[in-house]
């Protein structure tokens, strides 16, 4: 009898929810030539806009806090099972043809701005991982993220135009002192740095890049490098930590 009550309580639990997911969703502006795949979790009272032709797939999960707002562009597409949330009083801005791959997570806790033609492939995660700290995010056109990254947003991170950044990479904005021998390692008093991509430049799989690090326009970063420093335009880096190879002319 108990297996019989809680299986009726988790049907009429989740019929409530449903419900209520679809009130959301009717105070979110799409275009009627929008294609939406059902259900569509939206919580939250801020506000969320798309443009022309948004595709939304099954399982996508919207949240937006008090006096916030994320507003996508024309053309955009949300797979399966992806998530963005937005902060109450922080603003996303996405602009044209934007693409979130499966299972993305976006926990957007300052103002936030992509801009036309950008993309964030599978199962990558981005938010600041250090809690009561929180960058702004900017991502400029046709800039792409490969599957797998994980985004410390702990202090402001820049990618310009034209990047290109592998499966597997890792950015981290923030680090910890580590010289008190009265904590652990990884609890010594935390400190943030800004991270810089310039355009044109490539990011290859499996690279680490670490707080306060500017990379220069037109950069090759091999595979697997750790970035520690800031690399010049228009050269090669590789390793660990990252030297540089050759400069390109």
């Amino acid at each position: 009898m108990t297996i019989i009550l809680s299986y009726i309580k988790y049907w009429v639990n989740s019929f409530i929810r449903n419900l209520y997911w679809l009130y959301r969703l009717m105070n979110v502006k799409f275009d009627r030539n929008s294609n939406l795949s059902f259900p569509i979790i939206v919580e939250g009272r801020g506000k969320i806009a798309f443009g022309e032709y948004a595709q939304v797939q099954k399982g996508v999960n919207l949240g937006v806090g008090d006096n916030g707002s994320l507003v996508i562009g024309n053309e955009c597409k949300l797979e399966k099972d992806a998530l963005i949330r937005v902060g109450a009083d922080k603003n996303f801005k996405i602009g044209h043809k934007f693409h979130l791959g499966h299972g993305v997570r976006l926990y957007v806790q300052d103002d936030w701005e992509f801009h036309n033609h950008t993309s964030i492939h599978s199962l990558c995660s981005i938010s600041s991982r250090e809690p009561g700290l929180a960058g702004k995010f900017i991502m400029h056109d046709n800039s792409h993220i490969g599957d797998n990254c994980i985004i410390d947003v702990s202090d402001d991170i820049t990618i310009m135009e034209n990047v290109a950044i592998g499966p597997n990479c890792t950015f981290y904005s923030h680090d910890h002192k580590y010289e008190d021998f009265s904590k652990a390692a990884w609890a010594g008093k935390t400190y943030t740095a800004k991270i810089f991509i310039g355009k044109n430049s490539w990011i290859g799989s499996n690279v680490t890049i670490l707080p306060g690090v500017t990379i220069g326009s037109h950069v090759v970063v091999a595979a697997g490098s750790v970035v520690t420093k800031d690399l010049e335009d228009n050269s090669v880096y590789a390793g660990v930590p990252a030297k540089k190879m050759k400069t390109i002319e």
